[in-house]
């Protein structure tokens, strides 16, 4: 599932399109 929310904690997120964050 893809979040778009550059202020999310990277720590179970994935960096992927600039801010977008990706869940494992």
């Amino acid at each position: 599932m893809t979040n778009d929310q550059p202020s999310a904690p990277a720590s179970r997120r994935r960096r992927r399109l600039g801010g977008d964050y990706q869940t494992d």
